[in-house]
């Protein structure tokens, strides 16, 4: 269970909004909002406390699949905000930061949310990582595998 303020939650989403005011939804008479529960309770909490305008400098900014998983709460609740300041710091990590299975899913989040910058940045990591002793052999198997 993770507590945000439903009034600092519409404002920055316009899916928050119509369950918590505009309808008749259960979120409205409760107050309460159900998320699917394959999303972790860090990312949640992350995307709640993001939501209401709490920095992101107390956040681990290298967590790149906690910050994955708060970009699908951003385009499931429409949170626009939240999603650019996903990006940017997504798009910021150091590169010494990142497992190749990050950047497969970076790959595929580029895809699936629309977001060029995601592609550009798992390609560029894996031209880095292929350009260190230990990680050439790692992306040269990746992109066999790839097709």
């Amino acid at each position: 269970c993770v507590r945000g303020n439903k009034f600092l939650l519409a404002v920055e989403s316009p899916v928050f909004r119509k369950m918590l005011f505009e309808t008749d939804m259960l979120e409205k008479s409760t107050g309460v909002i159900t998320v699917p529960k394959e999303i972790p309770s860090e990312a949640l909490t992350t995307f709640v406390k993001l939501c209401q305008n709490q920095c992101y400098e107390k956040f681990n900014h290298n967590n790149i699949q906690n910050l994955l998983h708060v970009l699908s709460l951003t385009h499931m609740y429409q949170a626009e905000r939240v999603k650019d300041i996903c990006i940017m710091v997504i798009m910021a990590v150091n590169n010494r930061s990142m497992e190749i299975e990050i950047a497969v899913k970076l790959l595929s989040a580029a895809g699936l949310y629309n977001i060029p910058d995601f592609r550009v940045r798992a390609f560029e990591w894996m031209k880095w990582r292929s350009e260190t002793p230990q990680g050439k052999d790692e992306v040269l198997e990746f992109l066999k595998t790839a097709a």
